[in-house]
């Protein structure tokens, strides 16, 4: 079984310094974030705020270098916006 099996369709982006940022939905409607270290390693997996969120994440990286995260959810459209590097 692959890790999308699991939990659904991951998107990925690169922040300005070159690190991962990787949403995969949590199988409960939220949304999980991995971030990748500047030095290798992840950071600890936390959870972003959102409920119903379906399948089929939009990630993309802004002129900035800064992330924004795209979902479907039954009400609209889910955005998080990073407020600075390495926040969100």
């Amino acid at each position: 079984m692959k890790w999308s099996d699991r939990t659904g369709t991951p998107a990925v982006a690169l922040d300005a310094q070159g690190r991962a940022h990787v949403f995969v939905p949590d199988g409960q409607g939220g949304v999980r974030l991995l971030v990748r270290k500047e030095k290798g390693g992840w950071e600890a997996c936390r959870g972003l705020k959102g409920r119903e969120v379906r399948d089929g994440f939009v990630a993309v990286t802004g002129e900035s270098g800064l992330i924004e995260l795209y979902a479907a959810a039954p009400d609209g459209i889910l955005c998080r916006r990073q407020e600075q590097a390495g926040a969100w």
